[in-house]
């Protein structure tokens, strides 16, 4: 069956996964959705699939306007995948380095945690078919999975860890999900969590959303000690416009004990819109995301290129396949034997056994590659008559010569007087240039 998706380019790519982004083409209906699907070797892991399967199930029955929609499921040869609402807008986390140091609108920022917290409530309330509460818990509510789009609405995404009853996977005993920077002092110490465990890495995000620096640092050893002893902080110590209602609000949702705790996030929500009536001439998100942000990709960028590639007959059916870790090296390397080969120049590259850093463009890496020295010119006899000459017998190298750092590299030394083109001089040439490896890449 032809695939009804055509790959337009790759959202984000994570250590289990990647997202593209894809256009479908059916007659004159276009229209960009992103597709999520785990890496190739994660395919016969039925652990993993079970939780990605869970994930899509979860958030495909969640309908609310702040929360990404998943809107089909399918599976092909490289995996299960699932295909979702295409948010044209930046992540929480570009929006925080947008900001360059800088803090953003306290209108803003309340704009911002008022749909995160309408996501989260509706999330939370989920029921199964027969109207039973599901008990939902995301468990990974960090500045990665929230979304700001262009259009000004804020959406909730990557339930990939969320806990619920029904799941067809559980969370073994001392095994934390999240990121720890915003893990709950209950999920540290390995307790069920629940709702409110969300509001406290709710609160974190507000924090950080506040006064734009990292409340805990996932690299910082102290973190988890910090999480579950250290005071809540005090917000308005650290910005002097807040309303002395927010601050209260952020020391809450930052209380280490979870019945200290808002109830609910459909609580919080309502306080928060109480705030936002003592602001009514702030920016809004929309402008402020917008200005923040122009220079990002949009989706009118991306329905162009789709178009244009549709046009040219250029858009290449999703997915796209590409050579794994294990194979990229193997491939690399055979692709430059034959090139060398059909060339007849003689030169072997070798390609290093690490395989290159994802995501770099090829124009970086190559100006980022020292330029090899040129080689000098050979001086040669003018030619003799002509004269048969048999092509040199094949040269049977035990192993290839190890790959020299650019900067170790030094010039041939130019020969002294003119020599006659012989067959011998000939295969001393050969030779010779056999020998003058470069690392694949530098000086092209």
């Amino acid at each position: 069956m032809p695939s009804r998706y055509y790959f337009v380019r790759e959202l984000a790519r994570g250590g289990m996964g990647r997202v593209d982004l894809v256009v479908r083409q059916e007659g004159s209906f276009r229209r960009l959705y992103a597709i999520k699907q785990p890496h190739e070797f994660l395919r016969e892991d039925d652990e993993f699939r079970n939780m990605f399967l869970d994930e899509a199930r979860l958030a495909g029955a969640i309908r609310h306007p702040n929360v990404v929609s998943v809107l089909d499921v399918g599976e092909n040869d490289l995996g299960p995948y699932f295909v979702m609402d295409f948010v044209d807008g930046v992540s929480l986390s570009s929006f925080l380095r947008a900001l360059r140091g800088e803090r953003a609108p306290v209108e803003v920022v309340i704009d911002i945690a008022i749909q995160v917290a309408a996501g989260l409530h509706a999330a939370h309330e989920l029921q199964d078919e027969r109207g039973q509460p599901l008990d939902l818990v995301h468990r990974d509510v960090s500045p990665q999975n929230i979304l700001l789009g262009f259009d000004g609405v804020v959406r909730v995404t990557d339930f990939g860890v969320a806990r619920a009853l029904g799941r067809s996977t559980k969370t073994a005993t001392g095994v934390l999900k999240g990121k720890l920077g915003y893990a709950s002092p209950e999920q540290l110490c390995f307790q069920a969590p629940d709702r409110r465990s969300d509001l406290f890495g709710f609160g974190v995000v507000l924090f950080e959303l506040l006064v734009n620096r990292r409340l805990y640092s996932n690299r910082d050893e102290q973190g988890p000690a910090r999480i579950l002893s250290e005071a809540p902080p005090d917000v308005g110590a650290e910005r002097d416009d807040l309303p002395p209602e927010l601050v209260e609000l952020v020391f809450e949702l930052l209380a280490k004990d979870r019945e200290h705790r808002p109830a609910t996030a459909g609580e919080v929500e309502a306080r928060l819109r109480e705030l936002r009536r003592d602001f009514p001439d702030g920016p809004s998100l929309k402008s402020f995301v917008r200005g923040l942000v122009a220079d990002e990709e949009s989706a009118q960028q991306d329905r162009e290129q789709a178009l244009l590639l549709h046009e040219r007959g250029e858009l290449v059916p999703w997915p796209r396949r590409e050579p794994t870790r294990r194979e990229r090296p193997r491939w690399m390397l055979a692709v430059a034997l034959l090139a060398a080969a059909a060339a007849g120049a003689g030169v072997v590259v070798l390609t290093s056994a690490e395989p290159a850093e994802e995501n770099v463009p090829v124009e970086t890496t190559r100006a980022l590659a020292p330029e090899a020295p040129p080689a000098p010119p050979v001086e040669t006899a003018p030619r003799a008559e002509p004269v048969e000459i048999q092509p040199p017998p094949p040269v049977e190298v035990a192993e290839p010569p190890p790959v020299m750092r650019a900067s170790r590299m030094r010039r041939p030394r130019a020969m002294k007087a003119p020599v006659r083109e012989t067959t011998a001089v000939r295969e001393s040439a050969m030779m010779d240039r056999a020998s003058s490896v470069q690392p694949w890449g530098f000086g092209r």
